[in-house]
Order: C-alpha cells, then structure tokens, then sequence
C-alpha cells in the first residue's frame, strides 16, 4: 500500500505535470492570439488596397462620363442631320437641272460645316 509520503508525492507529480501542460495551453493560446491579430491586421491590409482600387476605378469612370458624348444626345444629333438631308433631298427633286447643281453644292457645304461642328463640340466635351 501506499504511504502518505508517496501519495503527496504523486500529487505533486501530477500537479508539476499539469502545470507543464497549462503552461504548454497558455503559450498555444497566446500564439493563436498573436496569429488571429496578424491574419486581422493583413486582412485590413487588403480591405484598404483593394478600397484604393475601387475609388481609382470610380474615378475613372467618372472621367470617361464627362469626357464622352452620351449615346441619346449622339443619336438626336444624327437623327437632326439625318432630316435634314432628307429634306434637302425633296427640295433637290423640286428643282431644275442647274438649280440642282448649286444646291447639291450648298448643301454639301451645309453638311460639311454641320459635321465638322457636332465633331468639334464632341471634341470640346472631351476636354
């Protein structure tokens, strides 16, 4: 049987053993601890780069509004050009021979002049 010295023997063994392993848990947790920042700290990290990108990116989208002609103001200009070659045209059948000619000119220059005008404002706006 045991005696009382072996017993309070084998309890301070277990109790050396138990705080080796305690000790052993604590470090574990500090280190899970310092890796949970780290992985918090990186990820914040890349929160702000990837934020960084999508400004940048909203930026330039921004610029591209500004400096492009909006489809529904390009389409009411060419549907205003398109009728007004279409008029031209009947007044052109209405017309003699020599009439026409000086006006097939007038109009070319009409439209030359119209062209060159809506591509010089697009121009402007993309500025």
């Amino acid at each position: 049987m045991d005696t009382p010295q072996d017993h309070s023997t084998n309890i301070e063994t277990r109790l050396g053993m138990l705080t080796v392993k305690l000790d052993a848990l604590d470090r574990l947790i500090n280190e899970r601890f310092k890796l949970s920042d780290e992985a918090l700290r990186l990820q914040a990290v890349e929160y702000g780069r990837r934020l960084e990108i999508l400004n940048h990116e909203q930026a330039r989208l921004q610029l591209d509004r500004e400096r492009y002609l909006p489809r529904e103001v390009y389409e009411a200009q060419l549907k205003a050009i398109d009728t007004r070659i279409a008029t031209m045209h009947d007044q052109l059948i209405s017309y003699t021979a020599r009439e026409r000619g000086i006006i097939i000119t007038v109009n070319a220059i009409i439209v030359l002049i119209s062209l060159g005008v809506g591509t010089v404002g697009i121009l402007l706006t993309s500025r």
